[in-house]
């Protein structure tokens, strides 16, 4: 929050978040983003190590979880003059000059390096736009509280905000694949019964990307709590599917670990998947990086609430590159540059350039 302010953006941009506020450009804090970059990368030894290092594994823990990497200045940047798009775009951020991705730990780290873990196979699932009834606009902290409450929770996730937004990258995404080796699953079908039948019946473990753009939460400590999930179409009834398997409107941490999967990459296209503030920050990693030990292989996610025009964007970026053969932190830094060099917006509040838009985005790797 410090890095990139905490002031309150307008709701007319189309996001999906739980997040109550987001910065204005003018509160983007660069100098301290410098100096997280200098305290934890400028050490003599350690610069020279990564000088000539085009790309960057990291492995988090604590509160790092949180820090968006690609959002901090390699250099000192002269702050007296206005942070303008074109000012923001001349910024060498860390996530433009390298290439980053976020690892559970090293192990042999020769495995990252290997050109066969780039394979994609030419097999898509996108689930979106689950068919909530809320209208368009952030999610708020009441609402999460409901879907806390067990007596409430499939009113109260049948109330979250739609994601129209979802359909449109859903089907973008699935444009890039042959019409016999993609399915799409939107509003009813967005729901948890398909991804688990999908799954029993072995046809997941064929899939080579499954994505997920959808709504991101974290229930608040308590009996009831559900910790972190990803919000899918809700039922009429909550109804077991499997042992340790509810439709509920939740795919929750536990469900996920019983998924049958050998994706070569899953997208969270979701908000605040990767990373949150405070105790959110463990449990969300821990909803992305499940998805790994649950046998993918490359995972998109996101720190904080993401534009629908933009997700679309970075999302068939990244996966058009990945699959023509570019490394997977290549075709997504890639992807991030495109959006920083669109001009359409350089005379407004929020430029493409602004690392609010183009940094929540984020690289794990198994």
């Amino acid at each position: 929050q410090s890095l990139l302010g905490q002031t309150s953006h307008s709701d007319q941009v189309a996001l999906r978040a739980p997040l109550e506020t987001l910065p204005k450009h003018n509160d983007l804090n660069l100098a301290l983003g410098h100096e997280i970059f200098r305290n934890l990368f400028a050490h003599p030894d350690i610069s020279a190590a990564l000088a000539t290092k085009s790309r960057w594994l990291i492995s988090t823990h604590g509160a790092f979880q949180s820090l968006p990497f690609a959002a901090l200045p390699m250099h000192e940047v002269d702050t007296s003059k206005p942070m303008s798009g074109p000012a923001l775009r001349n910024v060498a951020w860390l996530g433009t000059e390298r290439e980053l991705v976020l690892i559970n730990d090293l192990g042999d780290p020769v495995r990252f390096f290997d050109p066969k873990s780039n394979a994609i196979r030419d097999s898509y699932v996108g689930f979106g736009d689950p068919s909530f009834s809320g209208r368009i606009s952030r999610l708020r902290t009441a609402q999460i509280l409901d879907v806390q409450n067990a007596k409430t929770r499939l009113e109260a996730i049948a109330r979250l905000p739609r994601l129209p937004g979802t359909s449109r990258e859903i089907r973008a995404t699935a444009a890039l694949f042959r019409p016999n080796a993609r399915a799409v699953r939107l509003g009813t079908q967005a729901n948890e019964n398909e991804l688990h039948f999908l799954s029993a019946s072995g046809a997941l473990r064929g899939i080579g990307i499954l994505h997920l753009a959808t709504h991101g939460l974290v229930g608040p400590k308590g009996e009831n709590s559900f910790g972190a999930a990803l919000a899918l179409a809700p039922p009429q009834l909550s109804a077991p599917i499997a042992p340790g398997k509810t439709n509920d409107g939740l795919l929750t941490i536990d469900e996920i670990s019983l998924l049958q999967l050998d994706a070569d990459w899953v997208i969270l296209s979701a908000c605040d998947t990767a990373a949150g503030d405070g105790e959110n920050g463990d449990a969300l990693t821990g909803l992305a990086r499940v998805f790994l030990t649950s046998g993918a292989r490359n995972l998109l996610a996101t720190h904080w609430p993401i534009e629908d025009h933009v997700a679309q964007t970075i999302v068939s970026s990244t996966l058009s590159q990945a699959r023509g053969g570019m490394a997977p932190s290549a075709a997504l830094q890639s992807a991030i540059k495109s959006v920083i060099d669109d001009k359409s917006r350089d005379g407004t509040a929020l430029p493409s350039s602004h690392p609010m838009v183009w940094a929540p985005f984020i690289l794990f790797q198994s």
